[in-house]
């Protein structure tokens, strides 16, 4: 008897936290502001999906990418005077035959250090001209979609901090209106068990949801791009051409992907400290929107039209997400050692996420003793 009891004790406790979250995420998904704003997030990643990619899906196109694709697969490798220039060749070629009457520079978007605009006919193009400021080898291959997809990809992971706000504003403010009164008076530990619970279906929900936001034009461009590509230099960039960072695109996504975790879940745990902290949901809601809105960049440039604060704005969760833009940043000189941005930023929000985490849950736990 006294061993059954046991293993039933020792079994009730998951069980019941599970309960407790379930209970917590059926709370969370009765309301119809939520659901509003969820909605409206998969509309406009949807509605610019399918903008964005409508030209290959439903205008024909899907085989002028492929030739593309293969274009750049043929000449793929260690970029040098003759393969960029044999490559631009080629296409110029390729694009005179099927546009005869057109003008065409496939490279318009490369100058020289003086500003004035590479020639292409006839040859004679010099890597180092067009990437003057590299000094290591770069990679050649397919580019043009995978700058447009990590261009775009964090526009829509900026969309999250909304739908946090609303969520969570009153994540500790509805246990007597929504029937928990009696499970917190009833259960032993109730009011803390609870609180966890709140937590941890509040992180659930959020990182599922910026999982699916990052997967679903992620699974996009691998179908239309099929993988090729993510081995070249993130130079091929226009906009990167100068930047210290010798890194391909499928390492620029990966952290680009850990960037926008981290920021989301820093922003969830400011959220959740106002809706702690507030007496009511409006309270935490207007703190949360009022803090992010403080972080703004262009706000913080505004206030203090300062070179240096105009840099560490970089590293606002607004700016985190966008991988491209901190790879485009000047590496910061410490001690002799250069540091490049990404790596500030993922140092900076895991220490933020821990440190945060820890004074949070220490709150919590000194409430609900």
């Amino acid at each position: 008897m006294n061993g059954e009891a046991v293993n039933s004790n020792s079994n009730s406790k998951p069980e019941g936290d599970g309960r407790l979250v379930r209970n917590e995420l059926d709370k969370l998904f009765r309301r119809g502001l939520v659901w509003k704003v969820l909605l409206g997030i998969f509309v406009l990643v949807g509605a610019s999906e399918l903008y964005l990619n409508s030209y290959y899906f439903y205008g024909g196109h899907y085989g002028e990418l492929q030739e593309e694709m293969a274009l750049h697969e043929k000449y793929r490798g260690r970029l040098t005077d003759g393969r960029l220039d044999d490559f631009l060749q080629e296409r110029w070629g390729s694009f005179h035959q099927k546009y005869p009457e057109e003008s065409y520079n496939y490279m318009d978007a490369y100058y020289d250090g003086d500003g004035n605009e590479l020639n292409i006919d006839g040859g004679g193009i010099s890597v180092g001209d067009v990437f003057s400021g590299v000094h290591f080898p770069i990679e050649f291959g397919y580019f043009e979609g995978w700058s447009l997809f990590l261009d775009q990809l964090p526009r829509y992971v900026k969309y999250l901090p909304i739908f946090i706000a609303v969520a969570f504003s009153a994540l500790f403010s509805y246990e007597r209106q929504c029937g928990m009164e009696e499970m917190l008076l009833c259960a032993k530990r109730g009011r803390r068990d609870c609180a966890r619970a709140k937590v941890a279906g509040a992180f659930l929900v959020t990182n599922a949801l910026c999982g699916a936001v990052v997967l679903l034009p992620s699974l996009i461009a691998f179908f239309l791009y099929q993988g090729n590509g993510l081995g070249t230099s993130i130079q091929m960039t226009p906009w990167l051409r100068d930047t210290q960072l010798e890194m391909d695109y499928g390492t620029l996504y990966l952290h680009m992907i850990i960037l926008s975790f981290l920021a989301v879940n820093v922003v969830l745990l400011i959220a959740l400290t106002a809706a702690f902290l507030a007496r009511s949901p409006m309270t935490a809601l207007c703190v949360t929107l009022g803090v992010l809105y403080l972080m703004r960049p262009d706000l913080i440039s505004g206030y203090f039209p300062i070179d240096g604060v105009k840099k560490l704005t970089a590293l606002t969760p607004v700016n985190v997400v966008d991988a491209m833009n901190l790879a485009k940043q000047v590496p910061v000189a410490v001690g002799g050692v250069k540091l490049h941005w990404l790596a500030v930023a993922e140092v900076m929000y895991s220490s933020l996420l821990v440190g945060g985490g820890l004074f949070f849950f220490r709150m919590l736990g000194r409430r609900f003793v």
